[in-house]
C-alpha cells in the first residue's frame, strides 16, 4: 500500500482526523453571550452540528462585542481501486461527511444539500 493510500485510508477511518483538516475562522459579532451568523446562535464555549451544509460551527469570544465563529466542515476525500468514496449521511456533520469504503463504484445518485445554505 503507498504511503499517500494509507494517510487516506487512516484519516477515513477516523472522522476527528477528517473533520480537522478543513477548518476556518470567520470573525462575527457576539448576542446573547453567542456568536450570531445569518440567523445561527452559537453559545460562547459551545458548538453546532449541522446537516446542511456539513459543518461544525464552534463559538470562540474574541472580546465584548465579537466572536470567532469557528467553521469545521468536510475535506474532500479521493480514492483509488479498491476503494471507492462512499457519500455522507443522511445525520448532522461529521456523519454527512464523505468516507472511504473497499467495493465497486456504484452509479447511484449523488446526495445534494437541499434547504438553505448559511455558509
Amino acid at each position: 500500500m503507498s504511503r499517500a493510500l494509507l494517510i487516506i485510508s487512516l484519516a477515513s477511518c477516523s472522522q476527528l482526523l477528517l473533520s480537522e483538516a478543513a477548518r476556518w475562522f470567520n470573525p462575527v459579532p457576539l448576542c446573547n453571550r453567542a456568536c450570531c451568523y445569518k440567523g445561527i446562535h452559537v453559545p460562547i464555549r459551545k458548538s453546532v452540528n449541522l446537516k446542511c451544509p456539513c459543518v461544525n460551527l464552534e463559538c470562540q469570544a474574541l472580546n465584548g462585542t465579537h466572536g470567532n465563529l469557528v467553521v469545521t466542515g468536510c475535506v474532500q476525500v479521493a480514492a483509488k481501486s479498491p476503494y471507492i468514496v462512499r457519500p455522507g449521511g443522511n445525520g448532522p456533520f461529521p456523519t454527512c461527511c464523505p468516507t472511504l469504503r473497499h467495493g465497486k463504484a456504484s452509479n447511484g445518485p449523488l446526495k445534494l444539500c437541499n434547504g438553505p445554505r448559511y455558509l
